[in-house]
């Protein structure tokens, strides 16, 4: 049976498969965090158990715990709010770093080709978002490279075809170079 991520799935199944992938991370950090939250609880109870006190110190204790309920409390939700801010930072990092990734990947590309470099295209992590971005991206560059060339291919052959004075040749690549045009999407 094919596994996720190696190529051997539909490309919906993968996706499906990056996207479960992922719900499963946020939720075992969930858990893990559920965990130590029940835990730290658990420990505060036993902590403070005194079950074995006679009245008077049970009034005694009620009355320090009405005294100070307000800053345990405080201190409590400033506990919780730390600990759900730090969690949210690692995910966030976490998931910051698979969305930079590929854009920093596709800024170095377009640099590159921009400086008419002919380097093989950088690769961008399997479980980097931005996967189908990446193939478009490629695609398009390997377009606009063939564009180029075939551009560059019909002046050379019209620069013959002037210095030859051959108006037929000169006719097509006219006709070429409006065909080139008439593929170039400009916002005037």
């Amino acid at each position: 049976m094919p596994q996720p991520g190696t190529g051997d799935l539909p490309a919906d199944f993968q996706q499906y498969a990056r996207t479960l992938g992922r719900f499963k991370r946020v939720a075992r950090i969930s858990l893990v965090v559920a965990a130590l939250s029940v835990a730290s609880l658990l420990l505060l109870i036993l902590a403070i158990d005194d079950s074995h006190q006679d009245y008077q110190k049970s009034i005694q204790a009620l009355a320090l715990t009405q005294r100070n309920l307000g800053w345990m409390m405080a201190l409590a939700g400033a506990w919780l709010l730390g600990a759900t801010a730090a969690t949210t930072w690692l995910i966030t990092l976490y998931s910051s770093f698979r969305l930079a990734g590929p854009l920093y990947r596709f800024t170095q590309d377009l640099q590159l080709r921009e400086m008419g470099s002919d380097a093989p295209l950088l690769n961008i992590r399997r479980d980097d978002y931005l996967q189908e971005e990446c193939l478009l991206l490629d695609e398009t560059l390997l377009q606009i490279k063939l564009h180029y060339a075939e551009l560059r291919d019909t002046v050379e052959a019209l620069q013959r075809a002037r210095e030859n004075l051959d108006h037929a040749e000169l006719q097509r690549c006219k006709q070429t170079l409006d065909h080139l045009a008439s593929k170039v999407i400009t916002d005037d």
